[in-house]
């Protein structure tokens, strides 16, 4: 640990800025941008596969990506950690990137199991230094790591190693909360073939009981856990955070920016559209049969599905065959991904019919364009939808919820959200009013500001857990 020291040193997974969804990274990189009297320095942490090459492996998976992004004056040149399986630690030559060079996870969740067994001996804490030392890990006054275990292992002995304060925002904890494969639908039918979907590639092994211990006594003695849900809050605290330090804070968006952008006029068709890739856990099936029933309930009504197509070709042959069997080849259009602000100005209402648990950034964009949204019971788009706080709750809906695999159920929440002219306008209210006042992105990072504020403030000698 050498070279200038930070205000803030965040800790990644992938690079420049990662985690599991492109939420992360924007979120990262506005953070950093907003905060700009604040100093930063990023290590891109990445748990590597057994018997993978180190340098093959970064050069392959980090430089490409590393050339399209240029990080903010305030930030410095973004440093490289690769985590190796147990008894791979290994120099890395060649990633380009400062630092560099391999530790094992096993070594660090060691010796963050003897400081939390021996309450911080700073014997074990100069261990530590040393070994975060070789992963280039930069001293700063406070130690924020956004990801899952691999992130949080590197960021809690980094804060061990100089006994500064530790915050987590868990993006990767865990799988997504999914149907099971073949899952039976509410309404007696099948969701189709597949299974859940990859988890992100940078993400820290299961198998590896170092990081799965430094995971635990990061969540455990980190001053803050900064969920962006929900779903996440209770994983965190699942995995060890305790439920007074583990909170939702949303990445939210930029509100303000969402209302600049153009709506559409008076349309002859009420437009919905499912955004979400073509897989299984995203529940398509039951949205083209849902779309059946719309087709007959309301006058005029253009249906679209917007999505990769690409990520399970099996399952996309398997709606291709539904679309067909219902009549739906003509009617519903599968356009493939695209930017949802680039429909977003023409959507009358925007279904999520999956049962990913966490809160879809697609949601939170739609809200603050005043778009009604139609989500399954089990997605984490509900909370938008109908609030999570009690005074958000109060705010009214800002769009419907139906039961998970229930076309019927789907069909007639559409119906209510952008069928009816004057309750549409209700909903499109409450989703504005809702977006500013829980989901602004500005807002939002002026509470980690205030936070990075605080926990900088602590005595250097500071024990570094909460």
């Amino acid at each position: 640990m050498s070279g200038p020291i930070a205000d803030v040193c965040l800790v990644t997974e992938g690079y420049p800025f990662a985690g599991d969804t492109a939420a992360v990274s924007g979120w990262v990189g506005d953070l950093v941008a907003t905060l700009g009297g604040t100093r930063f320095r990023i290590v891109c942490a990445s748990a590597l596969a057994a018997g993978s090459p180190p340098s093959a492996t970064a050069a392959a998976d980090v430089l490409p990506r590393a050339t399209r992004h240029v990080l903010p004056a305030n930030a410095g040149p973004a440093l490289f950690c690769p985590i190796l399986p147990p008894d791979e630690g290994a120099p890395v030559a060649g990633t380009g990137l400062e630092g560099g060079r391999a530790t094992s996870g096993a070594d660090l969740g060691r010796a963050l199991l003897l400081a939390a067994a021996d309450g911080g001996d700073r014997n074990v804490a100069r261990g530590v230094a040393r070994r975060l030392a070789l992963a280039a890990v930069p001293f700063a006054r406070v130690y924020h790591a956004v990801g899952g275990a691999a992130a949080v292992t590197v960021a809690a002995a980094a804060a061990l190693a100089t006994s500064r304060p530790l915050v987590v925002t868990p993006s990767g904890l865990g799988p997504r909360g999914v149907a099971a494969p073949g899952a039976a639908r509410r309404d007696g039918g099948e969701i189709g073939p597949g299974g859940p979907a990859d988890g992100h590639p940078g993400r820290a092994s299961a198998e590896d009981p170092g990081l799965a211990a430094g995971l635990r006594i990061g969540l455990e003695r980190a001053a803050a856990c900064l969920a962006p849900d929900e779903a996440l809050r209770r994983r965190a605290v699942a995995a060890g955070a305790p439920a007074e330090s583990a909170r939702v804070l949303p990445f939210g968006v930029d509100v303000e920016a969402c209302a600049r952008r153009p709506r559409g006029g008076a349309r002859s068709a009420t437009t919905v559209a499912l955004i979400a890739d073509i897989v299984p856990d995203e529940d398509v099936a039951t949205f083209l049969r849902g779309a059946r029933i719309l087709i007959e309930r309301l006058d005029l009504v253009d249906l679209y599905a917007l999505g990769a197509t690409d990520r399970d070709p099996a399952y996309l042959r398997y709606c291709a065959r539904l679309a067909q069997t219902l009549g739906l080849v003509r009617l519903v259009r599968f356009v493939g991904p695209v930017d949802p602000a680039e429909i977003f100005g023409a959507l009358d209402c925007l279904v999520l019919a999956g049962a990913d648990d966490r809160l879809p950034p697609v949601a939170v964009e739609a809200l603050a364009m005043g778009i009604p949204i139609v989500s399954s019971d089990l997605s984490g788009a509900r909370d938008v939808v109908a609030g999570r706080l009690p005074e958000d709750r109060a705010l009214g809906w800002a769009g419907r919820l139906f039961a998970f695999g229930d076309a019927d159920d789907l069909a007639a929440a559409v119906v209510a959200s952008a069928g009816d002219a004057a309750a549409r306008r209700r909903m499109e209210a409450v989703a504005r009013l809702r977006a500013r006042r829980f989901y602004d992105r500005p807002t939002l990072l002026g509470e980690v500001a205030d936070l990075y504020e605080a926990l900088a403030a602590r005595p250097a000698g500071e024990r570094w857990s909460a």
